[in-house]
């Protein structure tokens, strides 16, 4: 009797993360971790300085999934080696099944206050994009990742691996959701379709071969 009240207790449970939190499932920490030229390290990384993660500490955040469901006050942790987002429960870590849309992470326990927000362009997509700057038409996003990197220290003949982060800037056009890389790039090249609105608002920049992250954020918030 005490066996199969048992087992209805844990079944119980895993529902109530089912419904409260979409369909979960859990998992170990550190799935995959690859170095910079793409090669499959050893699981949990052993040896490899520093953490594959956006914060060490849980956040609390707000998801948003594409299928429409929102789910507040969670605590998670983000993962910017493999771009996963898991859910903190009871000292046990869920990954989320059904695909991550938009992710509020605020700096507190309330919200409203300074937050960092990570988005996901397409469903099942690994990659990651920080939202930096906010317009009506244009975002400016960073893809930020971390890669294992190896590194020689003067007058040492091994090498040792640490946990590098890498950005790379993007200007997502919201209107069709399509993305172009900031770098190298002119007005006419980043802001085609407003164009006109663009050059007269900066007219000094229409000859520049290329702008900087703060003259886009400008421009955005401009347009």
């Amino acid at each position: 009797m005490r066996l199969i009240l048992c087992c209805l207790l844990i079944n119980f449970s895993n529902l109530l993360i089912a419904q409260n939190v979409t369909i979960a499932k859990p998992v170990h920490h550190f799935i995959e971790v690859y170095d910079e030229r793409g090669k499959l390290l050893n699981n949990n990384a052993p040896g490899i300085k520093g953490s594959p993660l956006w914060k060490e500490d849980l956040r609390n955040a707000t998801v948003e999934f594409f299928n429409g469901r929102v789910y507040k006050n969670l605590k998670i942790l983000v993962n910017l080696v493999n771009g996963q987002i898991n859910y903190i429960d009871n000292n046990s870590e869920f990954q989320f099944i059904e695909p991550i849309k938009k992710v509020t992470i605020y700096q507190s326990e309330e919200e409203g206050n300074d937050s960092t927000q990570f988005i996901k362009l397409t469903a099942y997509d690994s990659l990651l994009y920080q939202v930096k700057v906010k317009g009506l038409n244009y975002y400016l996003i960073n893809r930020l990742h971390k890669k294992v990197v190896e590194n020689y220290d003067y007058g040492k003949s091994s090498s040792n691996f640490a946990f590098e982060i890498f950005n790379d800037y993007f200007l997502l056009n919201i209107t069709n959701n399509a993305i172009l890389p900031i770098k190298g790039k002119s007005l006419d090249q980043l802001f085609y379709q407003d164009l006109d609105k663009a050059s007269q608002l900066f007219p000094k920049l229409k000859k520049r071969k290329s702008l900087s992250v703060q003259e886009i954020s400008s421009i955005i918030v401009a347009l």
